[in-house]
């Protein structure tokens, strides 16, 4: 079961000490969220960081919860394409940017996600339209409403491991969700989020990964 923890940072001093503590914590991911940096990213560096840990690059727009409106749609195609030629492990493309379509794939594996702080739509209808794409991963993140929306969730993600056998990874956000971060990986998720401590939670409802790994070794899952 993979835990992924996201590295932020305003310079890229600060993410790369960021990263260093989520090493030190043993995530087996790490999550680079450009979109909290003040300064370009400087990837050469970030990537040749810590190498041994795969990274997942994300440079969120605003419109899904990114924390730099002034970047462009252009800016934001350079930088993912830009990683993708320096070899990460990973890039994250939101769904509704349209921007997976124009990049070129060399062996970065490809998330085309979905984020939804309000509610959980439909998600069967939701990972249906996305698996289409050239996803290599599913990740769709909704709010949850009631626990119910977890419920659906990990069903989701259940059905797509059996059945489909695309890699997907799916989280509900807030209170109500946490659920789907502890057993998310149990059902076939990919991966879960995680966060240092509960000052740096990247998204509602994330919970730190000593608290999630202590709820794994309470449940006898590791």
């Amino acid at each position: 079961m993979r835990i992924a923890v996201s590295a932020m940072g305003l310079t890229n001093d600060e993410m790369i000490s960021s990263m260093n503590r989520i090493a030190e914590a043993k995530a087996d991911i790490i999550e680079l969220r450009l979109d909290f940096l003040k300064e370009k990213p400087d990837l050469e560096r970030l990537l040749s960081e810590r190498t041994s840990i795969p990274k997942i690059v994300t440079y969120r727009s605003a419109l899904e919860g990114g924390k730099n409106s002034n970047t462009t749609e252009d800016e934001r195609l350079d930088v993912f394409q830009k990683a993708i030629n320096l070899g990460a492990d990973y890039v994250d493309i939101e769904f509704t940017s349209g921007l997976y379509k124009q990049i070129k794939k060399i062996s970065t594996s490809l998330i085309v996600s979905y984020h939804d702080f309000n509610m959980t739509p439909d998600i069967d209808m939701l990972y249906g339209r996305i698996a289409k794409t050239n996803a290599d991963i599913v990740k769709i993140a909704t709010q949850a409403q009631t626990r119910t929306d977890s419920l659906k969730m990990l069903q989701l993600i259940n059905n797509v491991y059996i059945q489909d056998g695309k890699p997907i990874i799916g989280i509900c956000m807030g209170q109500d969700g946490i659920i789907t971060r502890e057993w998310g990986p149990v059902y076939g998720s990919y991966l879960t989020f995680a966060s240092m401590d509960d000052k740096t939670a990247s998204a509602p409802g994330q919970i730190s990964i000593d608290k999630l790994r202590e709820t794994w070794r309470n449940l006898k899952l590791i």
